[in-house]
């Protein structure tokens, strides 16, 4: 298996940015630009990162949201992903926010606009946090590609983002010896708060159909395929955590959520909820197959079609006839290779064929029967389940009852005690204890693993890199506080150029935002301040002299410094991106009591009203 980066040329729609000052703005969008189709197109190269091994190669967008754009099935040269022009447009659907409450979208009507910023595309396999695309699905993400060791192993890239309230890392993998693409999700919310979530995929197939993978129990639990029958390919998949998952069909997109589109649940405060995907591409098999994990097969009357998608082991293939006869066959089934068996000599019509490896029923499917159909209404895999199969499902409680309310409440009340006590003129000591405290509660949180990392750093200047870094980078590899802290654990010089080890934030501005949030939160205002001194030097944002000139009236009242701040953002004008964070507001807010006279700031804080989306208690406290 390889992984590579490349490019691609795609025709692609022109889309116009509108701002939060201007009447056609759309609400959700916020805190990003709305945005608004035109009638043109033009062709653009992206920079890819391809995935690929003998049977599969998979192309990855970053600066499309990090989507899979394309699904080449080598075994057949079939694309599984439809190719296309990439054309955002307004799809005309009703949308809701995370929690199922209808949006209204400033002074466009609702039922003309599709998705938080007015259009989405539905082009290729994208993750959601909730039933609607992304803010950033059309934006820049994070990646950082995983070679194999040697060549047994899987190639993966990491991609990631800081999203509103919620940010994920996510690793996409491809093994050496299968026909399959492996996603896990990491999706974690970065607020002390409560804040809505329904995270999961969404596969455009527009000129397919959709069903559940099989009419019978299945070794390793159900999947869903979805099969074009004109362009004679299509793609299963799979997840953990079964019970829980919804999947629809709608509006030409596979659509795969933890819960149902209506459900209303949360991601408690710094909570982190993982979740994976097997997706397996088919193709040449004439029709939708039943499907497993490792293989699919096509069934009628005269005969079958099997595609595995690994080297099965000692495979069988029992068939049952109508006159009850059961015959079994030995087979040699390879991945790169469709196996297909004829029934024609059979001394009386197929019934029901099996699939056996290692004496184990891989697959079975009666030959006649009808798949379970997806379309817009949800459907849980224990909907589909036969009666044996809903005595082994355990009902599932929601994330939020997963991880019991007293230790979510211990941990962040820890948390808040640890960054009052964090920072300039703070008790480092005790807030190093606090922090100890909260991690046994909750060991996942990266963010509180950094935020212990800084104080040990206060505490031990000259200490080598620590283990609460390192968790913090297995739990989030693309978290870019952590670069943050490479660049404030460095001795401070007089060279005026830009720190290369921050030069990948400038990819996604808004990353410089938050890790400068990050630290004012916790107390830590001269970091603050460094950090955001260098920030600049990589990008000249408004949000970025704002933040520099509060830090400045907080920790050392240098008036003059924290003006020549506010007014290098007011000359920049108004635009991305926009705060909404309360630590954003906080510092505007000051500086409107600092600075009366400046329209600017009062701008940005009308603009910060369009926000109504949960706070940290970190920034509100």
């Amino acid at each position: 298996a390889d992984v590579y980066e490349d490019s691609l040329e795609l025709t692609v729609g022109i889309l116009e940015a509108v701002l939060p000052d201007n009447g056609q703005y759309v609400s959700t969008a916020y805190p990003y630009p709305s945005l608004k189709p035109t009638s043109r197109t033009e062709k653009r190269t992206f920079r890819t990162v391809v995935l690929e091994n003998p049977y599969l190669k998979a192309t990855i967008v970053p600066d499309l949201g990090g989507r899979i754009i394309r699904l080449l099935d080598k075994r057949t040269g079939a694309e599984i992903l439809p190719v296309e022009s990439v054309l955002p447009q307004p799809l005309g659907l009703r949308v809701t926010d995370n929690t199922g409450i209808q949006m209204r979208y400033g002074n466009i009507d609702r039922r003309t606009a599709a998705g938080l910023r007015g259009v989405e595309m539905p082009q290729g396999i994208q993750i959601r946090y909730g039933n609607a695309d992304r803010h950033n699905a059309l934006g820049t993400v994070n990646v950082q590609p995983v070679p194999p060791d040697d060549e047994e192993d899987d190639a993966g890239v990491w991609i990631g983002e800081i999203g509103v309230g919620l940010s994920f890392n996510a690793f996409i993998s491809i093994p050496s010896d299968a026909a399959e693409l492996k996603i896990e999700l990491r999706m974690f919310n970065r607020l002390l708060a409560n804040t809505p979530y329904n995270g999961g995929l969404a596969i455009g197939l527009p000129d397919a159909k959709a069903n559940v993978s099989s009419v019978h129990d299945l070794a390793h639990g159900f999947g869903f395929v979805a099969y074009s029958k004109s362009r004679d390919c299509g793609l299963s998949i799979w997840c953990d955590d079964a019970e829980t998952a919804s999947a629809r069909h709608n509006a030409g997109r596979l659509l795969f959520s933890r819960f149902g589109p209506k459900a209303k649940f949360s991601l408690g405060p710094r909570q982190l909820d993982t979740w994976r995907f097997k997706i397996n591409p088919l193709s040449g098999l004439g029709s939708a197959p039943a499907a497993a994990p490792d293989l699919a097969v096509e069934v009628s009357s005269k005969g079958c079609r099997i595609q595995a998608h690994r080297k099965l082991v000692n495979p069988k293939l029992l068939v049952l006839t109508r006159a009850g006869q059961s015959l079994e066959s030995s087979l040699t089934v390879l991945p790169e290779l469709i196996h297909e068996i004829s029934f024609e000599t059979l001394p009386s019509k197929a019934q029901e064929i099996a699939v056996i490896e290692s004496d184990m029923v891989r697959l079975r499917h009666h030959i006649g029967a009808r798949f379970a159909p997806l379309d817009s209404r949800h459907i849980s895999l224990d909907e589909v389940a036969t009666q044996e199969t809903k005595s082994r499902l355990q009902p599932k409680p929601t994330l939020l009852q997963q991880s019991s309310l007293l230790p979510t409440l211990r941990s962040e009340a820890l948390l808040l005690k640890a960054a009052l006590m964090s920072g300039t003129g703070g008790r480092p000591v005790e807030a190093a204890h606090h922090l100890e405290q909260a991690l046994l509660y909750n060991s996942e949180d990266h963010l509180a693993w950094w935020h212990k990392a800084l104080l040990e750093r206060a505490l031990q200047p000259e200490a080598a890199e620590l283990a609460d870094i390192l968790n913090a980078h297995f739990l989030a590899p693309l978290e870019p506080a952590l670069r943050a802290e490479s660049f404030l654990g460095q001795s401070q010089t007089m060279v005026r150029d830009a720190d290369p080890i921050l030069a990948p934030l400038e990819e996604a501005p808004e990353q410089f935002i938050e890790v400068a949030c990050a630290l004012l939160e916790v107390n830590f205002l001269a970091e603050a301040s460094r950090f955001l001194d260098e920030a600049l030097r990589h990008l000249d944002l408004p949000m970025l002299h704002y933040l520099q000139a509060y830090a400045l009236l907080s920790g050392t009242n240098m008036r003059v410094d924290a003006a020549q701040h506010v007014q290098a953002a007011a000359n920049n004008g108004f635009a991305p991106p926009f705060p909404w964070r309360q630590t954003e507001i906080n510092a505007l807010k000051a500086l409107e009591v600092a600075f009366p006279g400046d329209p600017r700031i009062k701008q940005y804080l009308l603009g910060a009203t369009l926000y109504k989306g949960p706070q940290s208690i970190l920034s509100t406290r």
